[in-house]
């Protein structure tokens, strides 16, 4: 008790989060295809193609050709249920207009490569693909009376689905020379077509080669509301306005029902040897990603050990896709959430149905985001159900939906109508499935309305620009969409070294913009080459990220910005190395994404030795330095950790059996540990969060003035409208109400292996004999610390990392809280002075001092 009562009494993170809240259009008129990027009104029509036209005019004498309709199912549409394209192929075929329906799922290598989270999380991506299948297979014969799903699963990466899907209709109409071929697929998005793994993404990379005179092709939708896709150039640019223009008494589209297929009398049950088995799809999955990233083709091991480290509650984290993720289990799971739990948290842990609990839910040992989540949903350990109210509402639903959600399973419609059946426990509040597929519509639509009004900041191709300007790229973590600037800094195409560079709160990653820029236009001055591009991605709950209902903690952003590096700064922008830095609560994120990236496959998939990191998996193992600028956190002093450690050993003498006070925090968390999670009451931490924001949007600017002390003149309007939008996306209450219960953070003395912190040494008896073991960064730092902060004492700070030990470079800067945005010009050299000196040995040696001066 006397050491949970110390780790109560620790400095926390927490503290900030009361301080601060800071391609062209493809135009193909011979197809009846029309793609959303960028979007117009037009978009949302089905136009017949030349084709049909013509055939519309000729004489009423001649035979029309017989029609196959072609369903391209796609991973983003693995349902029967809601799904558009699937009921107008069988209407057509009622109506006689069309001879057969052929289903078909083509799974080629840029698909799996590219779909999210196969390069992180390949295996449990593989099982989520394979239980979605296998179910859709089920639910076509006995729904839709259509037997034969035709699943083409191609390991050879050269091949396109292009080429797939023709060589499948080849082989269906070869009787028939003069069939036409009408393929109905599902239109996912902009920002999910400018990823590339969806069928319709694909279709248009390739669409030069389709045969237009005897193929239509016909986009389909899953929007919420026609309404606001219509006019998405002109869309307001935050949530408020969208709401009341386009959410408030407007109708959300009704889902269609089951399918019946009533021209196929004969009651089909899938034939399970229509889809390919689980390891058939791991093996094109692993040979796909191992084609596009370095880190799958160097290590073998690497995708088993990476298995369950996703979120947790989620298909990537643990949960058992076999009879959870198929259309299917996914819909009976939310209707047993809706209907016979009311959406009642407390009572949805109690349901049998409830995928949280082993044998469906497995957690990961060496996870400590899982540990932390955990933690939280045991409360005070008086139920045996756990305290869902420690996490916000509807949280284990939200996390459980995400896969089903990316897969398409589930419909976003279907889950609205099904959400707004039962309301009784939620009058006050949207319900918290309802709110979550508003909040993905919204940021789908967000990104739309970017590609649109920005094309050449958003274009799929950057190479015909004349300038390294920024630029913005999409990705999916989790399923949930997030931003990231891109800044090239040379001409360099492969295998680059990168500058990672992570935010702090309330910001963005465009707060980075004018810090790559100094440091682009430092190198041309020095003409050196230290980094050859900038990466700056928003972080899940700030920016143009999405914002979804689950409790942040550092735990997650540091798996986050793991996962960004494996999934998209790998494999597709080619790092071979990158440095990471960050500010504020991002330098603690960068600090701790740095001791996770150290993490090996070896370690991580010991069986002896427990090695635990944030997310659970061996890092990349290509981080080469750490920036902190201002970063947050606890940073002890040589004497605070004696003063512990002989408290520590005097709790043990008192307690010979208590060996708890001898760790360290990482290692206390993953043995579930730490003190009880005891919130306050939810509805409070709502009320104060709210009250929190309504004062700190109308006094942005005067706050950012204070933060920026010796350049105001950098507090421009850009930066407070940005900082003001995303407070006003919905759920960006979710990251203030998060701080009321984060778990003790891991002080900088373990994260940079320190000479002086609390638990075991690597190297120790007592680590040897199987004891938890963390991840940790034992490379070159640099704290760019600006020393004019007025939130803390910085040069305390600065002096407290200093005397961590050697390696780590010290420079003071004449700035606050935000040096790289309010001087970057400082920090841009500040960074490429050390990174040289790091490059020749010269700052390993010793605690180094150095100074910036503005040139």
């Amino acid at each position: 008790m006397m050491y949970r009562t110390k780790l109560q009494q620790m400095p926390s993170i927490r503290m900030i989060y009361v301080v601060i809240w800071l391609s062209a259009c493809c135009c193909l008129p011979s197809l009846a295809f029309v793609s959303r990027l960028p979007y117009s009104p037009s978009v949302r029509m089905f136009p017949t193609s030349v084709a049909t036209q013509q055939q519309a005019s000729s004489s009423d004498n001649d035979e029309a050709p017989s029609t196959t309709e072609v369903v391209l199912f796609g991973l983003g549409d693995l349902r029967v249920d809601d799904h558009v394209g699937l009921h107008r192929a069988l209407a057509a075929v009622s109506a006689c207009e069309a001879s057969q329906v052929l289903p078909i799922c083509i799974l080629n290598g840029q698909s799996l490569a590219q779909f999210p989270g196969s390069m992180a999380h390949t295996e449990s991506t593989a099982h989520c693909i394979h239980a979605a299948l296998t179910e859709l297979d089920q639910e076509l014969s006995k729904e839709a009376r259509l037997s034969d799903l035709q699943v083409i699963l191609s390991e050879n990466p050269q091949e396109s689905l292009t080429d797939c899907l023709e060589k499948v209709i080849a082989s269906t109409n070869n009787s028939n020379s003069n069939s036409k071929v009408r393929v109905h697929v599902c239109d996912l998005g902009p920002a999910d077509n400018q990823m590339g793994y969806g069928p319709k993404a694909q279709l248009l990379q390739s669409c030069q080669s389709l045969d237009t005179e005897t193929m239509e092709l016909v986009s389909w939708t899953q929007d919420l509301r026609s309404q606001p896709w219509d006019q998405v150039a002109s869309l307001p640019i935050n949530y408020n306005d969208y709401e009341r223009q386009f959410v408030q008494n407007r109708a959300v589209t009704e889902p269609i029902n089951n399918v019946h297929n009533d021209n196929n009398k004969n009651d089909q049950s899938g034939n399970a040897n229509n889809v390919p088995l689980a390891e058939d799809v791991l093996r094109a999955l692993s040979k796909a990603v191992s084609t596009k990233s370095c880190l799958h083709a160097q290590d073998e091991g690497r995708i088993e050990a990476e298995a369950s480290s996703g979120l947790y509650l989620t298909h990537w984290g643990g949960v058992d896709p076999a009879s959870t993720i198929g259309c299917r289990s996914a819909s009976n799971i939310v209707k047993a959430y809706t209907s016979d739990c009311d959406q009642n948290d407390l009572t949805w842990l109690q349901h049998a149905l409830y995928p949280g609990r082993p044998p469906i839910m497995e957690r990961n040992g060496n996870s400590l985001e899982h540990a932390a989540i955990m933690w939280q949903l045991e409360g005070d350990g008086t139920s045996p159900f756990g305290k869902p109210d420690n996490l916000l509402a509807g949280e284990t639903m939200v996390r459980f939906l995400a896969a089903p959600l990316l897969l398409g399973t589930i419909s976003p419609r279907r889950l609205w109508h099904e959400s707004q059946k039962s309301q009784s426990s939620m009058i006050a509040f949207v319900p918290p499935v309802q709110r979550m597929v508003e909040v993905r519509e919204w940021h789908n639509l967000l990104a739309a309305r970017n590609m649109a009004c920005e094309p050449e900041a958003y274009a799929v191709d950057q190479r015909e620009k004349n300038d390294n300007s920024v630029y913005y790229r999409y990705w999916r973590y989790q399923g949930f969409l997030c931003r990231y600037a891109v800044k090239p800094m040379t001409e360099k195409d492969e295998k680059k070294d990168g500058m990672l560079l992570v935010h702090g709160f309330g910001a963005s990653g465009t707060q980075w913009n004018k810090a790559m820029d100094s440091m682009e236009q430092e190198q041309k001055n020095q003409e050196t080459q230290q980094f050859d591009e900038g990466l700056a991605p928003d972080l899940l709950g700030f920016g143009q990220a999405e914002k979804p209902a689950i409790s942040y903690t550092g735990y997650l952003w540091d798996s986050q910005v793991l996962d960004f590096v494996k999934e998209c700064a790998v494999p597709n922008h080619d790092w071979s190395s990158f440095v990471v830095g960050g500010n504020s609560i991002g330098g603690f994120t960068s600090m701790s994404m740095a001791a996770s990236d150290m993490a090996t496959v070896a370690q991580m998939s010991s069986r002896e030795n427990i090695c635990v990191n944030s997310n659970g998996a061996p890092g990349s193992n290509m981080c080469q330095g750490l920036v902190l600028m201002n970063s947050a956190g606890p940073v002890k002093t040589r004497d605070e950790i004696q003063n512990e450690k002989e408290e520590a050993q005097r709790a043990m003498e008192q307690d010979p059996k208590n060996k708890l006070p001898q760790y360290s925090i990482a290692q206390v968390t993953a043995m579930n540990a730490l003190p009880l999670c005891q919130p306050p009451w939810r509805p409070v931490a709502r009320g104060f969060g709210n009250v929190l924001l309504s004062y700190l949007r109308p006094n942005i600017q005067s706050i950012c003035v204070n933060l920026y002390p010796t350049n105001p003149d950098a507090v421009d309007d850009d930066l407070c409208e940005a900082i003001e939008r995303d407070s006003l996306d919905p759920g960006a209450i979710n990251v203030m109400m998060a701080g009321a219960k984060l778990p003790v953070p891991r002080t900088a003395n373990e994260l940079l292996n320190g000479d002086f912190r609390m638990g075991l040494q690597h190297d120790s008896e007592e680590a040897r004999r199987g004891d938890i073991q963390e991840s940790v960064f034992g490379g070159p730092v640099l704290i760019a610390q600006g020393v004019l902060d007025p939130l803390n004492d910085a040069q305390d700070r600065l002096e407290r990392f200093g005397g961590l030990r050697s390696g780590i470079t010290m420079d003071p800067i004449q700035a606050g809280h935000c040096p790289h945005d309010e001087v970057p010009e400082l920090v841009a050299q500040s960074i490429l002075r050390w990174t040289q000196k790091t490059k020749s040995g010269a700052s390993t040696e010793k605690v180094e001092v150095q100074k910036s001066t503005m040139r």
